[in-house]
């Protein structure tokens, strides 16, 4: 089974493809040189079958170039006439692969690659024809809060994402980029390097990819407001000695619209952002404004209203990006409340409207697409806030915001990937979720296959599971999750800005949502026992480090679902000992730091840390635990 689903394969009267142990790639020679790196990737994951030696020739007319009588030959052509995005024709000694555009190539070559992950080195013959439903197919990913990749698992990330023909990539910033100027921002940061930024839009170029610029510039500046130097361009009063605050960075921070000083300093961050990256895109994103009009900007808001003193400054934003010939995109959640302003943004912006639920709601979407402005719809990979993701949640709302997104003439898909609340969450654990946003963005919504069979091919294919059922263990991990990693960070932050009686009632009531008794805990753990077997069961025959990282992951979120439970249970006065809990933390701290630092840099690591460790510190501070 190909997945995407191609729009038309046919099955062939002929010898079927066998891979020699010597593959000839045969390049038309107008194809660009950076074909080399998605060739090179296309060994190294035969390599995972046999140790294949391919070897590399350009040829003008390769259809004229004949198999040698002991090698297979893998042909790449450019043919700006094709009907379609790419044909794909396998059989005998030959797979001829011909493709309307360079990223076409790609996609076409990465669905071979697909074929024989399925069959094998026998593959049986076939004409392929396929295109996709959307020009722009997605993923986004949250570099700001909590996890900065290294740069080589970003190029990890790229190949994912062409193996699935996703063609679009957005690297979320806030402070995790060395902005000059921001030392004070990024001090205690492990921020991106604009070397690494050309690094990784160098490899995402040659894999067919576009990598835009997504920076904040309205909403969501935490660190920057909450900096001494620009205090005063938040929209409301800040302490800049204030304890760290996952809820503060969620919820506030908008800055000051009439602060010329700090629109100047949003540019500046654009104008050393923007020239790093081949796209004339850049989304500047404003969304989530919660505090526009509570504080400096109020009597303008009052005066003007809300909605004009927004779009007012996002026409600002427009306009100097239009001076360095940018295109804009924003997050449409502000926007959908007065769609009519959408009409003043030039026909070339591009709002992406989001919703991660469900059931989306289509009447923002609806009303956007009435005046005429371009849509990228977002769903989401579901998995912030979690120790796994919630793949069902996941599969269900990226279909219907493709089904939306068909309805309402969209471009595309933006699957997005946040770091709510220290991003927990391995990033790896999204790749099944990652999968359902390309599958639909590629082939829409029209024999769509059904979750559970998805999930066993990819369990197969991405996982090396045999089993086929690895991906639906995520669920089993996720209802045995009795204490949220939200309401642990809820819980904790409480302690950070109020004491004394109001600090017990605040941390009270999050308890009283919990009602569970030993037996609870008990059967939740047992049930976390039997999903780590099975785990351990399916993932027996992983061969590749990816694939290892993909079992460690589980296994760590099981760990850690099971430890966040015994915190629960020692706060409600079930966990009888808390001393073992506490000490179990402290080993498991370690060895998730140094799972961690094999792919992220350090970034917030210790900061996330920090939220199990008080837990410890308060059990022994209550005299829980005996001497």
């Amino acid at each position: 089974m190909l997945l995407p689903k191609a729009l038309r394969e046919e099955c062939l009267p002929e010898e079927d493809f066998v891979f020699s142990e010597i593959v000839d790639v045969v390049v038309d020679s107008r194809i660009s040189s950076k074909i080399n790196c998605v060739i090179e990737y296309f060994k190294r994951r035969l390599s995972e079958f046999l140790d294949f030696n391919l070897e590399l020739s350009r040829a003008y007319e390769v259809l004229e170039k004949e198999p040698r009588p002991n090698a297979s030959q893998i042909c790449l052509i450019l043919n700006e006439d094709l009907k379609e995005s790419y044909k794909l024709r396998i059989s005998g000694q030959r797979c001829l692969i011909e493709a309307k555009t360079y990223p076409d190539l790609v996609s076409a070559l990465m669905s071979l690659l697909f074929i024989v992950f399925d069959e094998g080195l026998v593959i049986s013959a076939r004409e392929i024809e396929d295109r996709p439903r959307f020009p722009i197919r997605g993923y986004y990913y949250d570099t700001a809060r909590g996890r900065i990749p290294k740069t080589e698992h970003v190029f990890e990330l790229i190949e994912e994402m062409a193996l699935l023909k996703l063609n679009h990539l957005q690297l979320y910033v806030e402070s995790g980029f060395s902005f000059d100027g921001e030392s004070e921002i990024w001090r205690a940061d492990s921020p991106l390097k604009p070397e690494e930024i050309i690094a990784i839009d160098d490899y995402a170029d040659a894999f067919g990819i576009e990598v835009v610029a997504s920076v904040s510039s309205f909403g969501h500046l935490y660190n920057l407001l909450q900096s001494y130097t620009y205090q005063d361009d938040c929209e409301l009063e800040v302490d800049p000695q204030r304890p760290f605050s996952y809820y503060d960075r969620m919820a506030h921070h908008t800055l000051d619209v009439a602060s010329e000083r700090i629109f100047q300093h949003i540019c500046k961050r654009i104008d050393q952002y923007a020239p790093l990256l081949r796209s004339k895109s850049f989304n500047v994103c404003a969304d989530e404004t919660f505090d526009l009009g509570q504080g400096r900007s109020r009597a303008r808001c009052e005066s003007q209203g809300k909605d004009r003193v927004y779009i007012d400054f996002i026409l600002r934003l427009e306009e100097h990006l239009k001076k360095r010939g940018l295109k804009m995109q924003f997050w449409g959640d502000v926007i959908a409340g007065f769609p009519e302003f959408a009409k003043e943004l030039s026909s070339d912006t591009l709002c992406l409207s989001w919703d991660y639920s469900a059931e989306p709601r289509e009447q923002a979407i609806e009303q956007l697409a009435s005046t005429g402005m371009d849509q990228l719809l977002c769903p989401g990979v579901c998995g912030w806030n979690l120790k796994v993701n919630a793949n069902q949640l996941a599969y269900q709302n990226n279909y219907r915001m493709c089904y939306y997104a068909e309805k309402h003439n969209a471009l595309g898909l933006l699957n997005t990937n946040w770091g709510d609340y220290a991003h927990i969450n391995d990033p790896v654990l999204s790749k099944v979720a990652m999968a359902y946003g390309a599958i639909f963005a590629w082939q829409g919504t029209a024999q769509t296959a059904s979750q559970e069979t998805i999930d066993r091919h990819l369990s197969r294919i991405f996982f090396g599971d045999p089993s086929e059922k690895l991906a639906s263990l995520y669920s089993r991990i996720l209802k045995s999750d009795l204490f949220p990693w939200r309401e642990m960070v809820t819980y904790k932050e409480f302690s950070d800005h109020i004491q004394g009686d109001e600090l017990l009632e605040a941390q009270t009531q999050v308890l009283n949502k919990f009602q569970y008794d030993s037996d609870d805990f008990k059967a939740a753990e047992l049930e976390l026992e039997k999903t780590r077997v099975e785990v351990m069961a399916a993932s027996s025959h992983l061969g590749s480090k990816d694939q290892r990282r993909v079992r460690s992951s589980l296994l760590y979120a099981i760990r850690l679902t099971s430890i966040c439970n015994q915190i629960l249970a020692g706060l409600l006065t079930v966990n009888s000992n808390v001393e073992k809990t506490c000490v179990e933390i402290e080993y498991f701290a370690q060895a998730y730091e140094r799972f961690w630092l094999q792919y992220d840099k350090r970034s917030e690591l210790t900061q996330l840390l920090s939220i199990l460790f008080y837990f410890v510190n308060q059990f022994r501070a209550d005299k829980k635990i005996e001497a």
